[in-house]
């Protein structure tokens, strides 16, 4: 029995939800007016151009007067409908702790099949090269795949704001 339920959406990483809220940040200032004016972080990233905002921006002569307000409200509902679809559900004090269990016998199984750090980087001379390519190509079989998409997916739902926590290389033995 799988712990995790199948979902229409995967759940987003971390990384990618932050790109969506900018993304909606950006829409909501560009119809209030204040679309590729620097908001004073200081990050010097503001004056993005999203694609379809740079598209009207040249075709209105290079000017940000005319704001296609259904084309920003179209761009923002979308953007909101993908960050709503791949957040992850709240979890019941019992289907946490279903999932931490799953996740660490599988986390066991990935630890197993994976090739040590120690051997990354040998060359064909060493006598461990054999070992590291047969590890290595443990790594790439469908089965394994599998199992490192379940721990991800499981590690985005147990700590959604943790960037590094679905990372399967925290799992490579040294």
């Amino acid at each position: 029995m799988n712990a995790i339920e199948k979902r229409s959406n995967p759940i987003l990483s971390y990384s990618e939800r932050q790109k969506l809220r900018k993304r909606i940040d950006l829409c909501k200032r560009s119809m209030a007016g204040g679309f590729g004016v620097p908001d004073g972080r200081g990050k010097g990233d503001e004056t993005v151009v999203m694609p379809l905002r740079r598209r009207q921006y040249i075709e209105n002569n290079f000017t940000f007067n005319a704001v296609d307000s259904g084309l920003t409200m179209r761009e923002m509902r979308q953007a909101q409908r993908l960050l709503d679809q791949g957040s992850p559900d709240s979890l019941s004090s019992a289907k946490r702790g279903t999932l931490e269990r799953r996740a660490k016998v599988i986390a066991e199984e990935i630890r197993s099949e994976m090739s040590p750090q120690s051997l990354n980087g040998l060359k064909s001379k060493d006598a461990d090269f054999q070992k590291a390519v047969s590890a290595a190509l443990r790594e790439h079989s469908p089965d394994f795949k599998k199992k490192a998409a379940e721990y991800k997916s499981i590690m985005r739902q147990i700590d959604p704001d943790n960037p590094d926590s679905s990372s399967i290389e925290r799992l490579r033995p040294q």
